[in-house]
């Protein structure tokens, strides 16, 4: 039995067995090593997460993509009481006075027969405004206000109603296609003729004498409820980054106070929002606490206001799927969109082709390839052959995907107003 102790002893301790033991030890540690490295590398590249936090703060800022929202009957006050009468929420409202125009708008458009003289023109008659306006107001509001089985609903009403022919025999369409003016181009040039009407002035401003900034007008919306615009800028000069604390853009709209001054009607005050959302509506498809961030309802009628904007924060999150922190990185090259409203609506424009089989003319724009226009052509709500019940369509779940950007900005804005303007009709 000794002998067998001494044995074992000889062999733990000899210097080939403990150098077997550290090479064994050595190997076991490293596999280990690898194997939750492996481990942890999976699980980032499934989850990407990011802990770490970095504080800066700059000495510039990037101009903030501002949006303005009037309703229609601001944009229509100088219209007298033509402005007065729509219904705001029906895709249908003034379709008899838009029937009752069209001898004076073909009048009107016979001086423009082409492109350039179409587009270049300024200070167009209000009776061709109000027609053009409300020409592509139908459209938007048909496709593009709506909740996806309501918007459906629309198109039946929009096909089979008698009261509807003014609208649905739209010659707006042809008289742009005639001209080779493009809807998009179309809407841009209605609601800046519209806006002009209201506009006094509309500039970036600073500090800096040798500052030279051209401030020119992007219609981001024009329905039957709002036109909503913001500052689009030609060149780099113009929107270079914000480099003094202070005033940065001015902006005054005189409208028509007696034809806004309805007792039966609640008082209507613009919007502003910092994070270009084409309109205010966009922000309701949000979720988690971002549809008031950054925005402002109260710039009323007849009163001077002077707002700030503090930067909160600036959020770059890795793209991820996880429900609550889940975004999407829009500035990659390779994405078709440019942000999440634009998914959206991509959305809207794949469930009306599926029905109808065809492009909505409000949603071209996001066509990139014209060869889709063979398969999808231009809408004609007339041929378009829907179901009797729809009550479940593909839209829900293609905006499913329509992630936040990870890139987000939190603002803190303050409104104060500055006492009663001297022009009541001024904002």
């Amino acid at each position: 039995m000794v002998d067998r102790t001494h044995q074992v002893y000889s062999i733990v301790y000899s210097k080939k067995f403990r150098r077997w033991a550290f090479y064994f030890l050595i190997v076991f540690l490293a596999g280990m090593t690898i194997y939750e490295t492996t481990n942890l590398t999976a699980e980032y590249l499934g989850f990407p997460k990011r802990a770490d936090m970095s504080m800066q703060f700059n000495r510039t800022i990037i101009f903030p993509n501002i949006t303005f929202c009037m309703s229609k009957r601001q944009a229509w006050s100088h219209f007298g009481n033509f402005g007065d009468s729509s219904d705001s929420g029906n895709f249908s409202s003034n379709s008899t006075s838009t029937k009752d125009w069209s001898p004076k708008v073909e009048q009107i458009l016979a001086k423009m027969p082409n492109h350039d003289s179409f587009m270049n023109s300024s200070g167009w008659p209000q009776e061709l405004i109000m027609s053009a306006y409300e020409a592509i107001a139908t459209l938007n509001s048909l496709e593009r206000e709506k909740i996806d089985s309501q918007t459906l609903a629309d198109i039946k009403a929009f096909q089979s109603n008698p009261k509807h022919q003014g609208l649905r025999n739209l010659k707006w369409l042809a008289a742009i296609a005639e001209r080779k003016v493009s809807f998009k181009d179309f809407t841009q040039k209605v609601g800046i003729e519209t806006l002009e009407k209201s506009k006094n002035y509309f500039m970036r401003t600073g500090f800096n004498d040798s500052d030279n900034f051209t401030t020119l007008v992007h219609i981001s919306w024009l329905s039957n409820k709002q036109l909503c615009f913001q500052p689009l800028f030609p060149n780099a000069e113009s929107f270079k980054p914000i480099e003094d604390q202070g005033q940065f853009f001015q902006m005054e709209l005189v409208h028509n106070p007696s034809a806004l001054n309805d007792s039966k009607q609640a008082e209507e005050c613009m919007s502003l929002d910092l994070h270009g959302r084409p309109t205010t509506m966009a922000k309701h498809m949000e979720r988690k606490g971002r549809s008031k961030d950054g925005t402002t309802e109260g710039l009323c009628l007849g009163r001077v206001h002077e707002t700030k904007v503090e930067i909160r924060g600036h959020y770059i999150m890795l793209e991820n799927d996880d429900e609550a922190t889940a975004c999407r990185n829009y500035d990659d090259v390779d994405d078709a969109e440019v942000n999440e409203f634009e998914c959206r609506s991509r959305c809207r424009m794949k469930m009306i082709r599926s029905y109808c089989k065809c492009t909505p003319l409000t949603l071209q724009y996001l066509v990139a390839d014209e060869k889709e226009f063979v398969r999808y052509p231009a809408c004609d709500y007339e041929q378009c052959q829907l179901p009797d019940n729809v009550t479940n369509t593909n839209e829900k779940t293609c905006a499913k995907e329509c992630l936040p950007h990870c890139v987000q900005i939190r603002y803190l804005v303050h409104d104060t107003p500055m006492g009663r303007s001297p022009n009541p009709g001024k904002f």
